[in-house]
């Protein structure tokens, strides 16, 4: 429906968040790019009273998973910094070796939803036992 910047902070999003909501009374659905952007898209539509708005977005923090946890956020894009980290290393030391490495090295990403939130964070939106880290 429309595009908006909430420049990459919680309170400019929730300023971004508010104005879409208002311009489209109707909009059921927001995707929001980051957990500033979703934080903020979370905090918009707690304060337009707009329980029946669903919020995809990207990063799993406690907040994110609380949001996912009450319903208001529907799914978010779950990346895992030892990933990130690992492929990088992978590549930079097959680069030190001489080897060609892809122009782009796919990292793994979850989709994480009620029904597989339980995997990544522990009782009631917390770090699991293991330390497995939630962004």
């Amino acid at each position: 429906v429309q595009e908006v910047d909430g420049g990459y902070a919680p309170d400019t999003s929730l300023t971004a968040a508010e104005n879409l909501l208002t311009a489209n009374p109707n909009l059921d659905l927001i995707y929001a790019t980051g957990e500033p952007a979703v934080l903020g898209a979370m905090a918009g539509a707690e304060s337009q009273n707009r329980d029946d708005l669903k919020i995809c977005g990207w990063d799993l923090t406690e907040e994110i998973a609380r949001g996912i946890e009450q319903g208001v956020v529907l799914a978010t894009v779950r990346q895992d910094p030892v990933d990130f980290g690992r492929a990088a290393m992978e590549t930079a030391v097959q680069l030190a070796q001489g080897e060609s490495v892809e122009k782009d090295v796919a990292v793994p990403i979850t989709i994480v939803t009620q029904e597989n939130l339980n995997q990544f964070v522990g009782g009631n939106a917390t770090p699991t036992a293991e330390g497995t880290p939630i962004a």
